[in-house]
């Protein structure tokens, strides 16, 4: 299979995605599947730079059938703008009308009068691919643009590699009692005992996430504004590195989702 077909035939599985809802129904065995049997293929991408991108982006953020709608998006947005700025399929020109003449240019035809060939170009244009700010990329506004600029990204190269600090496991949700010191866990309660108190002068949380089998403390410093919404949610699940404190285990400034929300369910490893 040539490189340009791999893209047309990407860019018509991301459109119907995107007119289906993200259900990944569109391929037989969905997105993954197509994504990785392609990725197995090395030799048939010409255009290594946007391959070594997709590659990344699997690899940052894990499967895409584990993903929510929302986040499906975003990535289905996010590989649209890297085919798009390579120089295949645009939005406005429909995949189904894509044939060999549609794609003729008139720096095609410019090229055989003169005898040139924009090969050189084009391939430059790609090379240049990971280093195009951040902009070039569909969907990505300048408030979006500055916003990510405060974690030191500004080209799409920065973008692909910007790794999460750390992984929430929910496929290994623990009950309190079976909670180890010093390890990164995940366990799932009801917040209790929520104050807003005071850590050296300024306004912090203090809960405790209790289960059938025992309870643990909870502490943000600095975010007072926790205090507010955990109460709000019911059962909620925690994850955090488990501490020893005056002989009572507690987490420090934990991320934390309700459980309604968080895909525990569905056993996934969520980047924060």
């Amino acid at each position: 299979m040539e490189d340009l077909n791999i893209f047309e035939s990407l860019h018509k599985i991301l459109v119907l995605e995107t007119r289906k809802g993200f259900k990944d129904t569109v391929v037989i065995g969905g997105l993954d599947a197509f994504v990785s049997t392609h990725l197995a293929q090395p030799d048939t991408w010409t255009d290594s730079p946007v391959r070594h991108s997709i590659e990344a982006l699997w690899l940052r953020e894990g499967s895409y059938r584990a993903l929510d709608a929302s986040r499906r998006e975003q990535r289905v947005q996010l590989m649209l703008g890297l085919i798009e700025t390579k120089g295949g399929p645009t939005p406005s020109t429909s995949p189904d009308k894509l044939t060999s003449s549609s794609r003729t240019s008139p720096d095609d035809d410019a090229s055989r009068k003169t005898g040139t060939n924009n090969s050189v170009a084009i391939s430059q244009t790609t090379t240049d691919l990971p280093h195009r700010p951040i902009t070039a990329l569909r969907g990505i506004s300048t408030k979006t643009a500055i916003n990510l600029s405060k974690l030191g990204v500004a080209t799409i190269n920065d973008f692909l590699y910007l790794l999460p600090r750390r992984y929430l496991d929910y496929t290994q949700a623990r009950h309190v009692g079976q909670l180890e010191i010093d390890k990164e866990q995940t366990v799932v309660g009801i917040p209790t005992k929520i104050r807003v108190t005071e850590y050296g002068g300024r306004k912090g949380t203090e809960a405790y996430l209790t289960d059938n089998t025992g309870s643990i403390r909870l502490i943000w410093f600095n975010q007072p504004w926790v205090g507010k919404n955990l109460g709000t949610h019911g059962t909620v699940v925690v994850s955090g590195r488990v501490h020893l404190f005056r002989n009572h285990i507690e987490m420090e400034s934990p991320e934390w989702e309700p459980f309604e929300t968080a895909g525990i369910h569905t056993g996934r490893l969520v980047p924060v």
